[in-house]
């Protein structure tokens, strides 16, 4: 990964060129700056293709083989093993995780410790302890809820480690800001705000399910209906969950969307996934759809656009 510096002409060539040598890309900017990310076997190629585009700074290249298949252990015995590049950060993050899929890519991306969310909310308590247990005597918090963000500004008053939180509200934006941690530094408010800048590039939304009757921004919701909310907000209803997704979508397309990321959760089904990925194509076929495995309970789909 790296920051480019490059007109945004150059930009759609950069991401052709990186849709041949690997996955899970991001590029995502605007003005002349890129935040830069790929999945790749052949690095040199990768960072080749960015200095053709532009000028790359701050490269980082992380070994992600060795680490497969780890975390599945540590989370069936309740614990959790940061990537060993991570363990000397100054800087360190701790983030809020719900699924085995969702905690690993946090994992790859550099957190020292994770809150495993499940049905009930953290605790401040459980927080806490995540920041304590975390090797690096300055943590950012990424809550990835809205209603979470509260509870991990609190934090900074019981601990003598400094705290200091990116107030995301949900997981793919907490995703999108470990795209820009850099683990090498000890700048925290720069590194605030290039996380912060980060998170806010996205579009995101989730697809759950009403478990009783009510009536939410206006929309009346039966038990049972299945509700696309985008940024905290519901803007779509339907008895059918396919339709919820396909709605949820587009309504947080941009003008000019590039990837649209589905994270699975337990209840995902291929059939939804395939038939978003045909929908898209006919619709904007300039769009790529990649889908990761979340495993998440409470979410059967949770959406990110760039």
């Amino acid at each position: 990964m790296f920051y480019l510096e490059a007109p945004d002409e150059k930009i759609p060539a950069l991401r052709d060129r990186w849709d041949l040598l690997g996955e899970s890309i991001v590029v995502v900017g605007e003005d002349g700056l890129w935040n830069c990310h790929i999945h790749t076997d052949d690095v040199g190629a990768a960072i080749e293709a960015g200095v053709e585009a532009g000028r790359p700074r701050r490269i980082r290249v992380t070994d992600l083989v060795h680490h497969d298949g780890e975390l599945e252990a540590d989370v069936a015995a309740g614990g959790f093993s940061p990537l060993s590049q991570v363990l000397a950060a100054p800087i360190g993050v701790v983030t809020v995780a719900e699924g085995p899929g969702l905690v690993e890519r946090f994992r790859r991306l550099g957190v020292q410790q994770v809150v495993v969310r499940g049905r009930s909310e953290p605790t401040v308590d459980q927080l806490l302890t995540a920041v304590e247990e975390a090797p690096a005597d300055a943590l950012v918090i990424l809550p990835n809820a809205r209603t979470l963000v509260a509870l991990a500004e609190h934090v900074d008053g019981l601990t003598t480690k400094t705290v200091a939180v990116v107030p995301t509200r949900s997981v793919p934006q907490g995703l999108a800001a470990m795209l820009a941690y850099r683990p090498d530094t000890d700048h925290l408010d720069a590194l605030l705000d290039d996380m912060a800048v980060a998170a806010g590039a996205i579009d995101y939304g989730e697809v759950t399910q009403s478990a009783r009757d009510a009536r939410v921004d206006g929309w009346h919701v039966t038990r049972g209906d299945w509700l696309g909310v985008a940024d905290g907000r519901v803007v779509v209803v339907d008895r059918d969950r396919f339709a919820t997704l396909r709605g949820l979508v587009a309504a947080i397309l941009p003008s000019n969307p590039q990837v649209v990321t589905l994270y699975a959760g337990e209840h995902a089904t291929r059939s939804d996934i395939k038939a978003l990925e045909a929908w898209i194509g006919e619709t904007h076929p300039n769009v790529a759809v990649r889908a990761e495995d979340g495993g998440q309970v409470r979410h059967p789909y949770l959406v990110s656009v760039e």
